[in-house]
């Protein structure tokens, strides 16, 4: 990371930065709680702040706000995939939304299976070929469930789709 530039406001905004991280990274806030940051960028040398651009973290929900030019310029969010239902209408997104990739942040991510061994299933063909009826969770954010039970559904134009609005 670049060292900040000289000056006393920035030194200023450094640890604002440093106590709203603080509170955010609060290990017993949970998921839905205090834990994501707006960053707003703008001018305070007049008689009130003027807001130039506001950055935000948090779940892909946040494309809604986006579009909307609801207080929100530019959102970083996770997962990556919710926002391409969000530009395409689909999945939890009723409708297409006017949002654009700026810039991916790539992570290692891991999908693990787990699965009761009273099952019998050793490997995704054995999925396949039995045609179990999974129950998917992916994280404690409701936002990241975008897959319920397995069941395929259609789009707008009836074309079927994988699991609640994942293409296949």
């Amino acid at each position: 990371m670049e060292p900040l530039p000289k000056g006393a406001n920035f030194v200023r905004a450094k640890t604002l930065w440093e106590i709203g991280l603080h509170l955010a990274g609060n290990p017993t806030t949970p998921y839905g709680g205090n834990r994501d940051m707006i960053i707003t960028i703008g001018s305070g040398s007049g008689a009130s702040f003027r807001p130039w651009l506001r950055l935000a973290t948090g779940s892909a929900i946040l494309a809604e706000q986006v579009a909307k030019g609801d207080g929100v310029d530019l959102a970083f969010v996770n997962p990556s995939a919710l926002l391409t239902q969000a530009y395409r209408g689909v999945g939890v997104f009723s409708a297409p939304l006017p949002v654009r990739i700026v810039a991916v942040y790539p992570s290692w991510d891991r999908f693990v299976f787990m699965i009761h061994p009273r099952t019998g299933i050793r490997s995704l063909a054995d999925i396949k070929a039995k045609r179990y009826p999974l129950r998917v969770s992916v994280r404690e954010d409701s936002t990241h469930s975008t897959l319920g039970p397995a069941q395929p559904r259609r789009d707008r134009r009836g074309v079927r789709r994988g699991h609640q609005g994942l293409a296949r």
